[in-house]
């Protein structure tokens, strides 16, 4: 549990937790237990052991005590859940037969491996949450310097931090009928239009590079807008 105190003496603001020890020894109860007192965004992976009716078997994941915590599963290639996922996640994400890009590899020989499980949705999950932080600070940035009293602030960054302002933003990014039972995360579909506009490449004069610069932070401060609305803001942020 080295990793986990570096990251709480460092006030790190996500953290991924994996969640296949049936007991967990004390030192790790204790680390983590550090963390579920702070206001700390958990990603933990289900232990892929199929539905089970017991409860407590695997720390944190099933611990009916801790409930500021994303529980997160695989979903297969056609978006439904992996079989061993289990019924208790929330969310969903990409975990079967998922590879890294080739710019991305350290390790060539390691990591052009295709994985399987929910410990590669649960990345998948903090690195998204992540970047919604970031989308979030930019478009915070971007209003403060155009003094754009409509849109995400300084407010925004630190809801977004929040354990329900970040569910707020899975929920927009969640299929409609989540609440029917399908906890897929629609990330490609959410992102697309503006995404696209985004990977835009720049153009020749100067003066259209300055407004397209322009144009790409004003959609950043758009995207930041719609995964966290107004009213999350004054629930959730610490004022």
């Amino acid at each position: 549990m080295s990793c986990t105190n570096e990251a709480l003496n460092n006030t790190a603001h996500l953290n991924r937790l994996k969640a296949s020890l049936e007991k967990a020894s004390n030192n790790q109860q204790d680390a983590q237990g550090k963390w579920f007192g702070k206001e700390t965004l958990l990603f933990c992976s289900a232990p892929d052991t199929g539905e089970s009716s017991s409860r407590d078997t695997h720390y944190p994941f099933n611990c009916d005590g801790i409930s500021k915590i994303f529980r997160i599963g695989a979903a297969q290639v056609t978006g439904k859940p992996y079989p061993w996922t289990g019924n208790q996640v929330e969310y969903i994400l990409p975990g079967e037969n998922v590879g890294m890009k080739p710019s991305d590899m350290f390790r060539p020989n390691e990591d052009k491996v295709l994985r399987t499980g929910s410990s590669v949705a649960t990345a998948l999950a903090a690195g998204l949450a992540a970047m919604i932080i970031h989308c979030v600070r930019l478009g915070a940035v971007y209003n403060f310097h155009k003094n754009n009293r409509i849109g995400v602030s300084e407010r925004s960054i630190r809801a977004i931090k929040t354990f329900k302002g970040m569910k707020a933003a899975f929920q927009t990014i969640s299929k409609s009928d989540w609440a029917k039972g399908d906890k897929s995360l629609e990330v490609e579909t959410f992102f697309k239009d503006d995404g696209d506009e985004l990977s835009k490449d720049a153009p020749k004069s100067e003066k259209d590079n300055e407004q397209w610069k322009e144009e790409k932070w004003e959609n950043v401060a758009k995207i930041a807008r719609s995964l966290l609305h107004d009213n999350v803001e004054k629930e959730y942020a610490k004022c």
